[in-house]
């Protein structure tokens, strides 16, 4: 029985730290193409002004 207990937490340590990570690297993805979009257009207004 403590063995299945223990399984079972390990199983969901996993599936925590996966999640924790998953979530992370879909934030990063998000913030570098945020950042990206943000310069691409500072770039167009600057070409635009000069």
């Amino acid at each position: 029985m403590k063995y299945m207990k223990y399984m079972k937490f390990m199983k969901y340590m996993k599936y925590t730290k996966y999640m924790k990570y998953t979530k992370y690297t879909k934030y990063m993805k998000y913030t570098k193409y945020m950042k990206y979009m943000n310069y691409m257009n500072y770039m167009k207004l600057y070409e635009l002004y000069e």
